[in-house]
């Protein structure tokens, strides 16, 4: 399977506020200014804030801001395992999500819990970056109505590629062949289809993307489109053994410091980069 992050958005504050409802087409969709100024136009017209913002949570803060420095066209590492947070197109991703913050216009979720949607379910906040995983929750939602469009963009459209993988173990030839023919099995339509129908993650081939029945899938649950058209523009972690520890001190250093202390972007984005650093080999 596959999956990304997308904005899940309450259509009902939306509304409200007048803000208008962004496109799923990824290259089409909402600006960084435009989403800027749809969480000001709801933290100021509704009960609730704009956007359900992360906080203290090394993996997901690190995989979450892969797709927003994607958006502005830089990389989280280089693929040697050098630090690119701390460069540029970093340093202005991480001063647009602060004053996000220092604007009011976002509620934070529980302490490294930034993946549990509970804050926008009960409307705390009425957008919130998260994955198709919440499907089965999602088609029992009947309190609002929702949908799912793209990261906003500054330069580029991206997201961040998630999913689980099938490995094989050369142990024996007889296993081997056995593996092989499993994981051929894994990738055919009918499996990729009924299987994340089920799960709500996303097929990891295009012919099982466009096979009939899951189209039908998506037009049966049409928010799905807004996780579905961002694959294309995917930014993926890196996966370099230290990459997992980079995101930690990513985490530690930068995110938290300057989303929940204010922190100086440039100076907390230059400390994790140097912890980074001192993690290659």
């Amino acid at each position: 399977m596959t999956n990304n992050t997308a904005m899940q958005i309450n259509l009902d504050a939306f509304e409200q506020a007048g803000v208008p409802v962004p496109s799923q087409d990824p290259a089409k969709t909402w600006t960084w200014d435009q989403f800027a100024e749809a969480c000001k136009l709801i933290s100021q017209k509704t009960k609730m804030k704009g956007f359900l913002m992360n906080n203290n949570g090394p993996g997901w803060d690190a995989w979450l801001f892969t797709a927003w420095i994607g958006t502005n066209g830089g990389s989280f590492l280089s693929a040697s395992g050098d630090p690119l947070f701390n460069s540029p197109a970093g340093v202005e991703a991480m001063t647009f999500l602060q004053n996000l913050v220092k604007n009011g216009y976002t509620t934070f979720s529980a302490p490294g819990m930034g993946y549990d949607p509970s804050g926008w379910y009960s409307q705390k906040a009425a957008i919130m970056a998260n994955g198709p995983w919440n499907f089965p929750d999602l088609v029992k939602l009947n309190t609002f109505k929702f949908t799912v469009v793209p990261y906003p963009v500054n330069k580029q459209p991206a997201t961040n590629p998630g999913g689980d993988q099938l490995f094989l173990f050369n142990n024996s030839q007889d296993r081997v062949n056995y593996e092989f023919d499993y994981g051929q099995y894994m990738l055919t339509d009918d499996f990729q289809v009924k299987f994340n129908i089920q799960s709500g993650n996303l097929p990891v081939t295009k012919s099982a993307t466009a096979n009939a029945t899951y189209q039908a899938h998506l037009k049966q649950y049409p928010y799905l489109y807004g996780w579905v058209n961002s694959v294309p523009y995917s930014v993926p972690r890196s996966s370099l053994p230290q990459a997992g520890d980079a995101g930690t001190a990513f985490g530690q250093n930068a995110w938290d410091p300057i989303i929940t202390k204010g922190a100086n972007v440039q100076q907390a984005l230059a400390k994790a980069a140097s912890a980074v650093t001192a993690l290659k080999p």
